[in-house]
C-alpha cells in the first residue's frame, strides 16, 4: 500500500484528559483533503454505525492531519498496528 501524504484526524474533546484529546477516527488521503472531503467523513461518520460515532458525531473536531501525523499513521500501518495504538494526540 502507498504510504498516506494527508490525512483528517477526528478527535473528540469532551473525552479530553491529562495525556490528551481521544482520536476517534483517521482518514488516511494521499491528496490534500477538501472541505467536501471533511463533509463527506461526517455525513459517513454520522451514518455508519460501525464507526461507532452516530450518537456523538455534533462533539467531534476535524483536522488537517499534519505531517508529523501522517507519519505517526503511516508508522502504524507499516507495523501492523491497530487504530487503538494511537488513541489520543496532545495538540499543546
Amino acid at each position: 500500500m502507498n504510504k498516506f501524504t494527508h490525512g483528517i484526524i477526528v478527535l473528540n474533546p469532551k473525552l479530553e484528559d491529562e495525556d490528551g484529546i481521544p482520536i476517534v477516527h483517521f482518514l488516511g488521503l494521499w491528496q490534500e483533503p477538501t472541505e467536501r472531503d471533511i463533509e463527506d467523513l461526517e455525513e459517513e461518520l454520522k451514518c455508519n454505525s460501525e464507526f461507532e460515532q452516530c450518537g456523538n458525531i455534533n462533539e467531534l473536531e476535524f483536522m488537517i492531519a499534519n505531517s508529523e501525523h501522517i507519519k505517526m499513521f503511516n508508522e502504524m500501518v507499516d507495523s501492523g498496528g491497530g487504530f487503538s495504538d494511537i488513541n489520543v494526540i496532545n495538540l499543546n
